[in-house]
């Protein structure tokens, strides 16, 4: 009976990170500097959905997207953001 509960505890603790994987803001805040010629302390992020994020900065704006390569909640899930 205790190995059934600490096997459907740690079941429940990975099921919860199952839709946690997105690319890291640090990359985005990087990736929009360079993209849109603006130093990272001027750009605004404001979030669009789950996977889309606004950025705009120094006059101009872009929007970026979550793109994760294997299958969503595996830990070899690599993530990185695309300007859309």
């Amino acid at each position: 009976m205790k190995l059934f509960m600490l096997v459907a505890a740690a079941l429940a603790m990975l099921s919860s990170c199952v839709g946690q994987f997105s690319a890291d803001r640090g990359a985005l805040r990087r990736r929009a500097s360079f993209d849109l010629s603006c130093p990272a302390s001027q750009l605004r992020m404001v979030d669009l959905d789950e996977k889309t994020v606004g950025v705009s900065g120094c006059g101009d704006k872009a929007v970026y997207v979550s793109a994760c390569d294997g299958q969503p909640g595996h830990f070899t899930t690599t993530c990185k953001w695309v300007q859309n």
